[in-house]
């Protein structure tokens, strides 16, 4: 794949999951001759007019991932001393299944970008401390067992709905930002509206911690939320008015500014996919992975 060698450690997950035509790397703007594309017919983004292919492909794997979540913060004794190994230990153990995201609650990493974004989904799950736990529709407490139960459990469902993701760095008038280009595909037919959200994670990022007692200047924070490429919050934009049919292929694109203190090397982009209910509340469907 050609990739930015300064910038190739920007990492797309995908699934229902993504994949790449090889190595999840970034392709840059620009260079190369003839018309470059995708020239897989079997992925979601075929360009029957490509006659150079770029490694761009986006497969959306018929596979059902869940969200998995973990309320915490930088002064949280607990959180240091087990909630974030425990957090990490269960991501990396059930890679292929599950979308975990850090929120951080009122601490050293809150941003304005992320705050908002923390503040809609502790109302979504009602966690009443640090550290705690969501999967899915479940708020789940201190138990990560109970929710990695949820996620093998959903890991044995047909999925309705998945998303996949092609990420790049932009170019001329791009420079700057994060090129985006999401993917929802149903796999049934589905009624209702439905709404699509990528959010930017810091997959490794080093802040103070409480450890118990005592505070880790050195302290590695795994898949922190650190903002949203899409608008309308934590819930994202809505992508589906009315549903669709089984087959039915959605595209979102978008050249979305980064903050230029981030360490792209250590930045996951990420989509879940929401189905807004009739009281205005919104309900897990299907999201990427982390890889």
């Amino acid at each position: 794949m050609n990739t930015s060698q300064a910038l190739k450690g920007l990492f797309f997950a995908g699934i229902a999951f993504m994949a790449s035509c090889s190595d999840p790397t970034l392709i840059t703007d620009g260079g190369g001759t003839g018309v470059k594309g995708c020239t897989d017919p079997a992925s979601v983004n075929y360009n029957p007019n490509a006659t150079v292919d770029d490694a761009s492909c986006v497969y959306i794997q018929e596979k059902q991932n869940s969200v998995f979540v973990k309320f915490t913060a930088t002064w949280c004794g607990p959180c240091g001393d087990w909630g974030a190994p425990a957090f990490t230990n269960a991501v990396d153990g059930n890679k292929g299944k599950l979308l975990g995201m850090s929120l951080q609650v009122s601490d050293n990493l809150t941003t304005a970008a992320n705050g908002p974004l923390v503040d809609q989904f502790s109302s979504k799950w009602a966690y009443t401390g640090t550290p705690n736990f969501a999967a899915n529709e479940q708020m789940v407490g201190t138990s990560v067992n109970q929710a990695v139960t949820i996620v093998n459990d959903a890991s044995q469902l047909a999925p309705t709905m998945g998303v996949g993701l092609r990420t790049s760095i932009g170019a001329g008038p791009n420079t700057g930002k994060i090129n985006i280009d999401a993917y929802v595909k149903n796999f049934a037919d589905v009624t209702g509206v439905y709404h699509l959200a990528v959010y930017f994670l810091a997959r490794e990022i080093v802040e103070t911690q409480k450890v118990g007692s005592t505070n880790d200047p050195n302290f590695v924070h795994h898949h922190v939320l650190m903002g949203a490429a899409t608008s309308g919050g934590a819930w994202g934009e809505e992508i589906m008015a009315s549903g669709g049919s089984k087959g039915a292929l959605k595209h979102w694109a978008k050249a979305v500014a980064y903050d230029p203190t981030w360490d792209l090397d250590q930045i996951e982009v990420v989509a879940v996919i929401w189905k807004k209910k009739t009281d205005g509340t919104f309900e897990f469907v299907n999201a990427t992975n982390n890889r």
